[in-house]
């Protein structure tokens, strides 16, 4: 049985259920935590402060500049560049809509930045799982979405405890690793949307204690099971529209305490639990539209 304080629960012709709370507007930076801000994206045209940069040493086409803002901006480059060894700290890097086929071993080797932007490479089954050695104690924000991405290589993330926010947005990953999240246990956000995840088992999502936003839109998850939500305690968001989900059963969410909203839009949901929603006592937000419920059991 779902009970809120001060909710109204509205059920139409079409399957769809709706929660609506006092507030109407669920503004989402209340929703993640401060230090997951996203920052805005720069312009990628070069300014007149943009200047060569020292440490970073480009083999084949294209080139780097370094801003004012300790940004290095790339283009038209067909693989990593080599970064040599100095004391500089660099903001973020732009490596995005490349022609990088690869991202090898020590790929990174001497960098130290806080940010790093790979999103529309086609690097495809090229992906090392030691090519972020030697950035564990760097990047904070890592962009991989778009490229073609099909494994997730277990030890991809070892060592990167400083890690916050992860995009995995657009690929073709199937499955993730049992343990693949546990070198980094202090990501607050993953994106995931847009793969081909069919299921996710007790381990896949295992290691993230603080992860505050997840997004998993547009996979191919046809059934949710408690277990594999059992570490995502500091959970505040939580997406899973336009998958294949057929049911919601007992206690699914019972350990995302701190979840505040919830989008199930677009599954195929006939069944729910009267429990299904059980221990979610600080949802604002559920979103159940364009399901195929029939009705909902409710004990008096």
């Amino acid at each position: 049985m779902l009970r809120t304080r001060s909710t109204a629960v509205r059920y139409n012709s079409s399957g769809s259920l709706q929660l609506f709370c006092g507030v109407f507007v669920l503004i989402e930076a209340s929703v993640i935590s401060s230090d997951v801000d996203r920052p805005a994206s720069p312009d990628l045209l070069t300014t007149p402060e943009d200047r060569p940069c020292p440490g970073v040493v480009v083999r084949g086409p294209g080139s780097c500049q370094c801003s004012v803002l300790a940004e290095i901006r790339c283009r038209n480059l067909s693989a990593v560049p080599e970064f040599r060894r100095d004391s500089a700290h660099y903001s973020a890097v732009f490596l995005d809509q490349q022609d990088i086929t690869s991202l090898p071993p020590v790929a990174f080797r001497h960098l130290r930045v806080s940010r790093i932007v790979l999103n529309f490479n086609p690097v495809g089954a090229a992906l090392s799982g030691y090519a972020l050695r030697g950035l564990e104690t760097s990047v904070r924000e890592l962009e991989l979405g778009a490229c073609q991405l099909t494994e997730l290589p277990e030890t991809l993330l070892d060592g990167m405890s400083r890690l916050r926010r992860l995009h995995l947005w657009a690929n073709r990953i199937r499955r993730i690793p049992g343990g693949f999240f546990g070198g980094a246990d202090d990501l607050r956000e993953l994106q995931l949307w847009g793969n081909e995840l069919e299921e996710l088992d007790a381990l896949s999502l295992g290691g993230l204690w603080n992860l505050r936003r997840l997004d998993l839109d547009r996979n191919r998850l046809t059934a949710l099971s408690k277990d594999a939500f059992r570490h995502l305690l500091e959970l505040h968001s939580l997406r899973l529209s336009d998958n294949r989900v057929e049911a919601l059963y007992a206690e699914t969410f019972v350990y995302m305490e701190s979840l505040k909203s919830l989008s199930l839009d677009d599954n195929r949901i006939s069944y729910v639990h009267e429990r299904a929603f059980a221990g979610l006592s600080t949802l604002m937000s559920l979103s159940l539209s364009r399901n195929s419920i029939s009705y909902l059991l409710r004990r008096h």
